[in-house]
């Protein structure tokens, strides 16, 4: 369980995620970080993670933290991404990928190099390997806290 961080889901994958899906499987990916927060998070605060689920071959998390006073929250999002059929045997069908622009949410992102899908297994495998890169991501950038930006070790 997560002390020090919220998580929310977003997507831009009809019907993705699916009801079988768990996402304290993902959340167990953040424990470390969790625990890095601990000590450094203001009384009350908490750091919102939201899973941003999107047809794309990068993963990544945006440049720009929101930090909300109102709420005591310090605002981040993870690009993760789902690949298609065509690319992968355990992808999704192209009707569950709209056909609308990919967000500018991608190019206001640090983005890690392309994702080798044929390097997984499963979704959940890959999945789990993309939320290791944006961990990792999110610490070597940082955090914000009180204007200053807090860089954690692995």
């Amino acid at each position: 369980m997560l002390n020090k961080i919220n998580t929310h889901i977003h997507s831009y994958v009809v019907n993705f995620p699916e009801n079988d899906f768990e996402k304290k499987i993902l959340d167990d990916e953040l424990a470390e970080l969790d625990n890095c927060l601990s000590d450094l998070m203001p009384v009350g605060w908490k750091l919102d993670i939201t899973y941003f689920f999107i047809n794309t071959d990068h993963t990544g998390i945006t440049k720009k933290q929101q930090t909300i006073n109102s709420d005591k929250q310090y605002r981040s999002t993870f690009l993760l991404p789902i690949p298609s059929i065509d690319e992968v045997s355990y992808g999704l069908k192209k009707s569950r990928f709209p056909k609308h622009a990919k967000p500018s949410l991608l190019y206001d992102s640090y983005l890690h190099e392309n994702i080798d899908f044929q390097k997984y297994t499963s979704l959940t495998n890959m999945l789990l390997g993309s939320m290791s890169v944006c961990t990792r991501l999110f610490m070597e950038k940082g955090i914000k806290i009180d204007g200053k930006i807090h860089k954690f070790k692995r």
